[in-house]
């Protein structure tokens, strides 16, 4: 692993005056990181942003790049080398996300920006992501409780999904032989196109699901007031709905 820390006190920047009232440590900390892994988790973050790029020029390698306001956003984290590549808390008894002392408002200002291989695996688990977009990748794994917003423009592989509280999912396109979503809470997701093999989903409270993509064999189970959609199933159907609850194939 090749790592570079560097507190924005850069030469460029102290040639520059601060504005009166602005803070010398509201300048960023920053850090870069270059990984070998086959697959990339990313977890316990408690970033304001991430983003997930695809570089072709990149093969079994990661590239991260974070930036906070304040250093303890970033010290708290750990950038791990292996078969799967790691961002997330360094071991220890407080992986919880870092606040100021004192009961002031605060939200978190660290962006994770990340540039992996075409088609790579990536692991995404957060509780306090503001807001995540992430490019064309391969199989994807998603537990966003407490994700607030996040986009995929397309997945080629297996899908799993847990989604609860507010957060909404949507994804460009999907093909996959597989796809299994447990959604629970007002939390949405939304699959715009493409091709399903099999899909299965758990749905409780009041979120909804809407899938554009053409799917084989498909098994539902809703309980709650939320609202599933499918475009079209060409195989099996298994449903069970209890509360208000809807399940519509076909606009039907």
């Amino acid at each position: 692993m090749r790592v570079r820390s560097v507190l924005a006190a850069c030469t460029a920047l102290c040639c520059l005056a601060w504005p009166a009232g602005v803070r010398a440590a509201q300048r960023d900390a920053t850090l870069v990181a270059t990984l070998g892994g086959a697959s990339l988790k990313l977890e316990g973050l408690c970033a304001a942003r991430v983003d997930v790029s695809v570089d072709p020029a990149l093969h079994d390698r990661v590239a991260v790049s974070v930036a906070a306001q304040n250093h303890q956003e970033i010290d708290r984290l750990a950038f791990e080398s292996g078969l799967a590549a790691r961002v997330g808390p360094a071991a220890g008894p407080d992986p919880a996300c870092w606040r100021p002392a004192g009961d002031a408002p605060f939200s978190p200002t660290l962006t994770v920006r990340v540039a992996v291989p075409p088609r790579f695996a990536l692991g995404l688990s957060d509780s306090g992501a503001t807001r995540v977009r992430i490019g064309a990748i391969g199989p994807l794994s998603v537990d966003g409780s407490g994700l607030e917003d996040i986009a995929v423009d397309s997945v080629q592989g297996a899908i799993g999904v847990s989604l609860s509280g507010s957060a909404t999912l949507g994804i460009g396109r999907v093909e996959s032989d597989q796809v299994a979503v447990e959604n629970s809470g007002s939390a949405d997701l939304r699959v715009h196109a493409g091709s399903i093999g099999t899909f299965s989903l758990q749905q409780s409270g009041s979120g909804m699901v809407a899938i554009g993509a053409a799917v084989g064999d498909a098994t539902i189970d809703v309980s709650g007031s939320g609202d599933v959609s499918l475009a079209s199933v060409t195989g099996t159907l298994a449903k069970s709905v209890s509360g208000s609850g809807t399940v519509v194939v076909g606009g039907r």
